[in-house]
Parts: C-alpha cells; structure tokens; sequence
C-alpha cells in the first residue's frame, strides 16, 4: 500500500501592530494582528533542495498586511495567492487574522478572519 506524507509548515501568531480595517476610524488608531497561516504539501512531491522556508511564509504574510487594503478577508485571500505563487506544489494554504480589541460599538477580545484553500 502506497503512503502519502503530508508536510506541513506553519507560522503562527505573527504580530503585527498597525492602522488597518474598513471603517474611517479603524484606521486611526493603531491595532494589534496576530497571523496564522499553515501549508501542506505531498512530502514526495518535493525535488531535489525544494523545501518551504519559515522566513519567507512570514515574510508574504508581512507585506500583504502592510498593504493598504482595509478588508481583511481580501488581504487573507492575497496572502494565499501569493503563498501559491512562491509554492506552486502546495495541496492547502491556511490564513487566519485575529484583529485584537478591535474599535468597535461593542466590546470584543477579537475578531477573526479564517480563509482555507486546498487544491
């Protein structure tokens, strides 16, 4: 019987502490992000010295929260096409946003956006 290994990398809990979200006053006061994305790939599919990098998952998560987009679910989304084009051979890539103390009416530890794609 054939074995399928699924790796797996994850970077979880990136903090970032910038102005961002849809409302005008979202985006005057600075809030805190935590960002968790995952990506799974057939272990055997992988050449010779290709490998998924920590550093660089982090790094697409970063520039894409920078970005001025206020939607959350859309930045979710860039962040998983970009995910996509680094490592084309991914077979899933996970995004969660948690917006910390968000700004709103009512009072809230988070809110949070979670996006799955899977081949």
């Amino acid at each position: 019987m054939e074995q399928k290994v699924i790796g797996r990398i994850t970077v979880e809990d990136l903090r970032i502490a910038i102005k961002k979200g849809l409302y005008d006053t979202e985006s005057l006061v600075e809030n805190e992000f935590l960002v968790t994305s995952a990506v799974e790939y057939l272990h055997e599919n992988l050449q010779a010295g290709q490998y998924l990098d920590y550093a660089q998952l982090a790094s697409v998560i970063k520039s894409n929260m920078l970005k001025p987009n206020g939607l959350l679910e859309k930045v979710a989304m860039d962040i998983i096409q970009d995910v996509r084009n680094h490592w084309p051979f991914a077979k899933s890539v996970s995004v969660k946003i948690k917006k910390l103390n968000p700004h709103f009416k009512h009072p809230m530890t988070a809110v949070v956006v979670d996006m799955i794609w899977v081949s």
